[in-house]
């Protein structure tokens, strides 16, 4: 009797099936297979109130700290802080400035025009910048400058390189460090009174 084509494709098919089994050779995934367990995945967001801002859970279960809006525009601590350096650079820009005008950096002495002898400002831009110190508000940084540039563009125009500069050139890592050893202190010594003053209304306890 004549063996059909299908019995003969299946008897050598027959040990490839076996090899498969045995293990010798991977066998095809199934298009429904789950993920393994060994794949990293996406840790679960979790979805703050509309007044904060969302956070991703942290790999060991917990979560990070919620850090509400610290106002109706929405904006964030990070953002108010770099508001705040803002003002702190342009603050130190300004000393810069003022010290060029003076002279200081030029060999350790004073510039001859910045001051006469009866004790006055020689200097018509140290002049306005001086009084632009005293009579117009620091605000925000960017509001001094631009009433002092309404003065004297010149020395405002240096303003703005002196901040530009000193951003560039700030130790932002020192100022992480300094922080940190500020907020630790701090600590420190508040824990110290708290436990002073609990163990102080404690009637148990016996000094």
């Amino acid at each position: 009797a004549k063996t059909s084509p299908t019995r003969m494709l299946a008897s050598h098919l027959q040990p490839w099936r076996v090899v498969v089994a045995r293990g010798v050779l991977p066998a095809r995934a199934s298009p429904t297979r789950r993920t393994p367990a060994h794949v990293a995945r996406r840790p679960p967001r979790v979805r703050s109130r509309s007044t904060g801002r969302a956070i991703r859970a942290m790999s060991d279960g917990g979560s990070k700290l919620y850090v509400p809006n610290l106002d109706s525009g929405g904006e964030s601590a990070e953002t108010k802080g770099a508001q705040m350096l803002r003002r702190l650079m342009t603050h130190v820009a300004i000393r810069v400035v003022q010290g060029h005008l003076e002279g200081l950096g030029n060999d350790g002495g004073f510039a001859p025009q910045a001051s006469n002898f009866d004790g006055s400002c020689g200097s018509p831009d140290l002049a306005d910048l001086l009084w632009a110190m005293e009579n117009v508000p620091l605000g925000d940084g960017d509001s001094w400058i631009s009433a002092f540039m309404k003065r004297n563009p010149v020395v405002a125009l240096r303003v703005l390189e002196a901040r530009k500069a000193y951003c560039e050139e700030f130790d932002y890592q020192q100022m992480r460090s300094a922080t940190r050893e500020l907020i630790d202190s701090g600590n420190v010594r508040l824990m110290r009174e708290h436990a002073n003053i609990s163990f102080g209304n404690d009637e148990n306890v016996r000094p």
